[in-house]
C-alpha cells in the first residue's frame, strides 16, 4: 500500500509537469498520443500501473469531450465564414458585367487588346506584365468584353475573405478572432469596391495574405525554419513579381528573415542550412533581375500624380508630418469603415489604431510569434522605403491595398492582446466576432460598377466611318475605339501620361492627347482636307466645343450622330459636300 502511494505521487507530479512543459492545458495533453506517457521502471509497480491507466482514461474522456467542443466550434466558424463569403458575393454581384467599361478599366483593357504580345508586356504601365497576360488569357477563352476582365479581381476579392480567416487563426489560434478577419475583410470598402474593376489591387491584397500565411507556418516551435516551406516561398516569391510587383514587399522580408533565422540555428545547433541559402540566393537574384526590368514602371509621371505620397527627406519635421498623415491613412485604409457601400477614396475611422499597436507588441514579445511580427514591420518598413525612394506612394489609396492584410492581422492580435486577461476572454471574443459577422451579413458593402454606355458610340463609327474619311479621337476617345473598335491596336509610350497610350491601326486618324485642343484640329484638317471628317468626344466636356468650334472655322458643318452619358460622336461635311 504504501509503494502504491508513493508510486503514484510520485507519478501524478510528473505527469502534470509535462502536461505543464509542453503546454499547460489539458488541450496540449491531448496532441500527444492516447494521454500516458512514457515513464521510468518505478512506474511498473501494480498500484503506479492502476493510477496510470485511471489517469489515462480520465484523459481520454477529456479530450475526447474537448476535440468534440472544437470539432463543433470548428463547424460553427466554418459555416459562418462561408455566410459572410457569399453574402458578400451577392453584394458585389450588381457591379458584375456593366454595358460597358468605365475609361480607366479601358487603358488596361485597349492595351491588352495589342496585336503584339510583346507589344503588350513591355507597355510602361503601373502592373505587372504577367497579370496582362493573364487578363489577356481571360478575353480570349470567355470572350465577353466585360465580365471577362473582371473575373480575376472578382475572385480574388472574394477569396480573400476565407485566406485572411485562415491566417489569423494560424497566428492567434483562435477561431473567433478568426472570424474577425474574415468579416473585416469583406467590409473593407476598397476591397469591395475594386472586385468588380479591372485593377491589380485585390490581386495584390491576396497575395499579401497568402505569404502572410506562409510566413505564420514557416518557424516551427523548437525546430526552426522548415527547408520544405520555405523553398516554396522562395520559389513563389521569385516568380510572382511579375504577376503583382507589390508581392515583394511581402516575400522579401520572409526570405531574408528566414534565411537569418535558419542561419542562427546553424551556429546554434549546426542545423543544416544549405538548401535554405541555395533558396534565399536564387530569390534574391530574381527579385534584382525583377527590379532592372520594371523598374521604368514607376517614372517620373507617376511620382506627379503622387506629388504629396513619397517621404519627404528633406528634414525631420516634414517627414514626421508625412508618417503622422499619410502613415495614419495607411492603417485606418485597412480597416473597415462600418458605411454599407464600396468606395474609391473612403472615409476612414481611427479607433482601430490602437488595437494595432498592441498587436505589433504582441507579436514581437512572444517567441512563437515574433518571426510573423518582425515580417509585418520588415512589410511597413520596406513600403516606407520605396517611399522615401520615389518608387511607390504610400498612402494614397489603392495603391496601398496590398498591406491592407497586415493591418488586420495585427488588429485581431491586438484583439487578441486586449482580452487576454479577461476571466472570460473565449466568450468575449465570440462574442465580438458575432457582432462583426451580423454586421457583415445584414450590413454588407454593396458595389456597382459605373453605368456607362458608351459602346454605341464605336459600332455606330465603325459601321459608317470610311476609309478616306478623317478621324479625331479624344485623350480618353482613345481607349475607347482601341478597345470596342475592330481595329488593330499598338501600344505606344507618350509624355502626357504615367501610363501608356494606344494606336488604332486605321489610317487618317488623329489623337489629341492631355494638352492638345483646338490648334492640333485645324492643323490637321488644314493639312488632310477631308470631305468628312468624324469627332469621338468622350469625357472631354471642356475641350469638346472648342474643338467644335475650330472644325467649323475651317468650314465643316458639324451634327451630334450619336450620344451617351459620357461621349458624343460628331460628323463634319465640308461645304458643298452632300
Amino acid at each position: 500500500m504504501h509503494a502504491t502511494q508513493e508510486g503514484s505521487s510520485r507519478i501524478t507530479p510528473a505527469t502534470s509537469f509535462s502536461t505543464l512543459k509542453q503546454g499547460t492545458t489539458t488541450e496540449s495533453a491531448c496532441r500527444r498520443s492516447s494521454g500516458a506517457d512514457r515513464y521510468d521502471d518505478d512506474t511498473r509497480f501494480a498500484g503506479a500501473t492502476v493510477s496510470l491507466e485511471d489517469s489515462a482514461g480520465m484523459t481520454l474522456l477529456t479530450c475526447a469531450k474537448m476535440l468534440t467542443e472544437k470539432a463543433g466550434l470548428r463547424i460553427v466558424v466554418a459555416i459562418s465564414v462561408a455566410a459572410v463569403v457569399i453574402q458578400a458575393f451577392l453584394a458585389r454581384v450588381p457591379g458584375w458585367n456593366p454595358e460597358a467599361l468605365w475609361v480607366d478599366d479601358l487603358v488596361y483593357g485597349a492595351i491588352i487588346r495589342s496585336d503584339d504580345v510583346w507589344n503588350m508586356l513591355t507597355a510602361p504601365i503601373q502592373v505587372a506584365p504577367g497579370l496582362l497576360l493573364v487578363w489577356r488569357w481571360c478575353l480570349v477563352v470567355f470572350g465577353d468584353p466585360e465580365w471577362s476582365l473582371q473575373l480575376l479581381p472578382f475572385v480574388c476579392g472574394i477569396a480573400a475573405i476565407p485566406v485572411m480567416a485562415l491566417v489569423v487563426r494560424r497566428l492567434t489560434q483562435d477561431n473567433s478572432l478568426a472570424l474577425v478577419a474574415a468579416s473585416v475583410t469583406a467590409l473593407n470598402p476598397l476591397v469591395a469596391h475594386y472586385s468588380v474593376f479591372v485593377r491589380q489591387y485585390t490581386l495584390e491584397f491576396l497575395v499579401t495574405a497568402l505569404f502572410l500565411l506562409a510566413a505564420a507556418g514557416l518557424s516551427r516551435d523548437g525546430e526552426g525554419i522548415d527547408p520544405r516551406r520555405f523553398r516554396r516561398v522562395a520559389l513563389t516569391g521569385a516568380v510572382l513579381p511579375f504577376f503583382a510587383m507589390t508581392s515583394v514587399f511581402a516575400s522579401f522580408p520572409i526570405v531574408n528573415l528566414g534565411t537569418a533565422y535558419a542561419m542562427r540555428d546553424w551556429l546554434r545547433s549546426r542545423r543544416p542550412v544549405r538548401s535554405i541559402l541555395v533558396s534565399a540566393a536564387a530569390y534574391n537574384l530574381a527579385v534584382l533581375a525583377g527590379y532592372l526590368l520594371l523598374r521604368s514602371r514607376s517614372n517620373e509621371r507617376l511620382r506627379n500624380f503622387y506629388p504629396d505620397d513619397f517621404l519627404p527627406l528633406d528634414s525631420l519635421g516634414n517627414a514626421w508630418s508625412f508618417l503622422a498623415n499619410n502613415g495614419r491613412r495607411l492603417l485606418e485604409m485597412g480597416m473597415p469603415n462600418w458605411e454599407t457601400v464600396g468606395a474609391a477614396n473612403p472615409d476612414t475611422v481611427s479607433w482601430p489604431l490602437p488595437f494595432i499597436g498592441l498587436g505589433l507588441a504582441w507579436l514581437l514579445v512572444r517567441p512563437a510569434t515574433r518571426f510573423f511580427g518582425l515580417v509585418v514591420a520588415s512589410l511597413y518598413a520596406a513600403f516606407l522605403t520605396a517611399s522615401a525612394l520615389e518608387i511607390y506612394p504610400l498612402g494614397s489609396g489603392r495603391p496601398d491595398m496590398f498591406a491592407f492584410p497586415a493591418a488586420i492581422c495585427l488588429f485581431a492580435a491586438g484583439i487578441h492582446l486586449a482580452t487576454e486577461w479577461l476571466p472570460r476572454r473565449k466568450l468575449f471574443r465570440l462574442a465580438a466576432a458575432m457582432l462583426v459577422v451580423g454586421i457583415a451579413l445584414m450590413r454588407p458593402l454593396h458595389v456597382e460598377y459605373y453605368r456607362v454606355n458608351d459602346v454605341p458610340l464605336i459600332d455606330y463609327l465603325a459601321a459608317h466611318v470610311q476609309p478616306e474619311d478623317e478621324l479625331i479621337l479624344s485623350a480618353s476617345g482613345i481607349f475607347l475605339a482601341a478597345y470596342y473598335g475592330p481595329w488593330p491596336v499598338t501600344v505606344v509610350e507618350t509624355e502626357q501620361l504615367s501610363f501608356a497610350t494606344a494606336k488604332i491601326g486605321r489610317e487618317r486618324t488623329r489623337y489629341l492627347y492631355p494638352g492638345m485642343h483646338e490648334g492640333e484640329v485645324n492643323h490637321y484638317l488644314a493639312e488632310s482636307r477631308p470631305r468628312r471628317a468624324w469627332y469621338l468626344a468622350y469625357r472631354s466636356r471642356i475641350s469638346e466645343p472648342r474643338i467644335i468650334a475650330a472644325m467649323e472655322a475651317r468650314g465643316y458643318r458639324v451634327h451630334r450622330t450619336q450620344e451617351t452619358r459620357r461621349g458624343r460622336l460628331y460628323l463634319g461635311l465640308a461645304r458643298g459636300s452632300p
